[in-house]
């Protein structure tokens, strides 16, 4: 068996596991309100567009750290609450 294949045949598995889980939970930290951007690590910023917010979230200052659900695929963020 070729090493690319195994690779494929690893990618494709790991892939598979992943799409099983609806839901991850994820940390951030807000960098600007307006518009809105949290960080989630030190390569992954999201945005507003991908943010939702509830509203028990609806006030958020800089600074802030966030605990969130991302939702299959990683696309949405939901801001459960502020982490004190």
């Amino acid at each position: 068996m070729s090493v690319n294949l195994i690779r494929l045949i690893k990618k494709t598995a790991i892939a598979a596991i992943e799409n099983t889980k609806p839901m991850n939970m994820n940390y951030g930290e807000v960098l600007c309100t307006s518009p809105l951007e949290i960080r989630i690590n030190q390569t992954l910023m999201i945005t507003s567009n991908n943010i939702i917010k509830t509203q028990k979230v609806t006030i958020l200052q800089t600074g802030d750290r966030v605990v969130m659900l991302r939702a299959q695929g990683g696309q949405k963020y939901l801001i459960m609450d502020v982490i004190v």
